[in-house]
């Protein structure tokens, strides 16, 4: 089996595990229609779950299994361990910030831990527990959201550093934000557009049942135009939502 990791910042990397080998294979996507093969490497990465993330600049991978999480310098041929560190129960979920300075995973708890990404390696700054199912971080890096089974909280995200800002009775299983950073969608058995400034439930999306099966939404993702969201059901459908164009200055 293959199975896709990671992309690179600028979309024309793609990053795959190779079945059972314990190996990974670099592969170029762009232009699309031509996909070449760039480099195979031995960073074996876990069959399951979210499995990896590559900083925007291509610097950096961040790899996560059940043992722990480990960063890797991604400019060699081959990549090299810079680092590795041990959680028991395992990391999941892994993401950089825009700028590449600082990484998010899920850690037991459940929590969520921020990372510093540094000459010597991973730096911990920050963590928020709670009852997670979800996180997003804004395009610009300057807003996270974490969805659970209640509420859905809106933090500051400065430095490392989560600050709450404040919180809605709004379920999530998943989280996108729009690419202009001012719309927060969240997902449960429901798709909701927040307005990030006021906190405010904007518009509000349900599905009908399908086979007598309610839809529950397990992914969202914005196209990059803004004005198409994706979503991704437990019962195996993807919605398409065209969305109203933003307004005017």
């Amino acid at each position: 089996y293959s199975h896709p990791a990671a992309y690179t910042g600028d979309g024309h990397s793609l990053l795959v595990m190779l079945g059972g080998a314990g190996r990974t294979s670099l592969w170029q996507v762009a232009p699309p229609g031509s996909p070449r093969p760039a480099g195979r490497y031995r960073v074996p990465l876990p069959r399951y779950g979210p499995l990896a993330a590559i900083s925007p600049d291509g610097r950096h991978l961040l790899k996560t299994d059940a043992t722990g999480v480990e960063l890797w310098d991604a400019t060699g041929d081959p990549p090299v361990l810079r680092q590795s560190l041990t959680y028991d129960g395992g990391v999941s979920g892994p993401q950089f910030t825009p700028d590449g300075r600082y990484a998010l995973a899920y850690v037991p708890g459940p929590a969520l831990v921020t990372w510093a990404v540094t000459t010597k390696g991973l730096v911990e700054r920050d963590r928020v527990d709670g009852n997670l199912r979800a996180y997003a971080v804004s395009p610009d890096g300057k807003t996270a959201a974490l969805g659970g089974d209640q509420k859905l909280d809106l933090y500051d995200l400065a430095e490392g550093k989560l600050k709450l800002r404040t919180s809605l009775n709004v379920p999530a299983k998943a989280l996108s934000f729009s690419p202009d950073c001012k719309t927060l969608a969240a997902g449960d058995q429901a798709v909701k557009l927040i307005d990030v400034e006021s906190a405010r439930v904007a518009r509000e999306f349900s599905f009908r049942e399908v086979r007598n099966e309610a839809v529950v939404c397990e992914q969202l993702a914005y196209h990059p135009d803004g004005r198409h969201l994706f979503v991704a059901n437990g019962n195996h459908t993807v919605y398409v939502l065209r969305l109203a164009p933003p307004p005017g200055p």
